[in-house]
């Protein structure tokens, strides 16, 4: 009985592990910098293909409305995503705000939007891949 038991139970956490290596995450990201709402996002490529950076289709949705997918800038280090692998994502929301760019915490793409928040609590997704991350709550304030 107790082997039976904790063979479900090892069987249900490989299933959990497999599931978040499956799914894209997300990370605030905080500078002294910048003046600005910036997130980690670790993308796997769950294909059978490599995938470059604009295959990723990187885009947000902040408060239920999608935004992002074009009208941003960014870096990539080059090459491709292979199979099974992840890359690191830093995704900053501009808000008009000058300063030196912050080092890229080890992100392989880094990409800058502009989108003005209004001062109050926002709710953030990212897409990645074809795949949303879990929603993250913030809040923002402006000067």
């Amino acid at each position: 009985m107790k082997r039976a038991a904790f063979c479900f139970l090892f069987v249900s956490l490989l299933a959990s592990v497999e599931a978040y290596a499956q799914t894209p995450h997300a990370s605030a990201v905080f500078s002294s910098t910048r003046l600005a709402p910036a997130f980690m996002i670790e993308c796997p490529n769950t294909s059978a293909a490599p995938l470059s950076a604009v295959d990723l289709k990187v885009a947000f949705k902040i408060d239920g409305k999608e935004a992002g997918g074009s009208g941003g800038g960014g870096s990539v280090g080059g090459g491709q995503l292979q199979p099974g692998q992840s890359w690191k994502i830093k995704l900053e929301l501009y808000q008009g705000s000058s300063g030196p760019s912050d080092p890229d915490l080890g992100a392989r793409l880094s990409i800058t939007y502009p989108y003005t928040l209004t001062a109050g609590r926002h709710v953030i997704a990212f897409r990645c891949a074809g795949n949303w991350t879990e929603e993250i709550e913030f809040y923002w304030n402006r000067k």
